[in-house]
């Protein structure tokens, strides 16, 4: 597999800097990067709660099914004529 082809993979993940609510505890988790698991390349979320700095990594189909993003204006939806929020 290429570096491109590796890089592909990273990209359909959460964004730097967006914030995530868990939703079994409701806690709220910044996310760092996407990475890519040596073992087997398997995407994968490194995020950190907000509360302590705490850094932790999920795959990121796992993080998809137990997070939420939390909208705020740095990462509401645009709008058709490109504004946030609507």
């Amino acid at each position: 597999m290429t570096d491109e082809n590796l890089v592909g993979l990273t990209e359909a993940g959460p964004k730097f800097g967006s914030r995530w609510v868990h939703r079994k505890s409701g806690k709220v988790y910044t996310v760092q990067f996407t990475a890519l698991r040596e073992e087997d390349l398997t995407p994968v979320v490194v995020y950190h709660s907000v509360d302590n700095l705490l850094m932790w990594v999920r795959p990121l189909a796992e993080f998809a099914s137990r997070f939420d993003p939390l909208e705020t204006p740095e990462n509401a939806p645009r709008g058709p004529n490109g504004t946030r929020g609507g």
